[in-house]
């Protein structure tokens, strides 16, 4: 995310903290869930671009390198 990129992540742990799903990335517990994530976010760069700038501006607002 701190990147500016969609993130695929298994729905466990922090993870579904950090990933706000269908806003900054999408969660994937079963092989399909992540065939269709990366169909999605190939088949609609807007989407990708948006995800990928809401997933940093989370970063930039959360996060420091301290």
């Amino acid at each position: 995310m701190a990147s500016g990129l969609p993130v695929i992540t298994s729905p466990y742990g922090v993870n579904r903290e950090l990933v706000e799903e269908g806003k900054t990335g999408f969660h994937a517990a079963a092989e399909q869930q992540w065939l269709d994530a990366i169909r999605t976010l190939a088949g609609d760069p807007a989407l990708a671009g948006s995800m990928g700038t809401a997933g940093r501006l989370k970063c930039e607002s959360q996060f420091t390198l301290q």
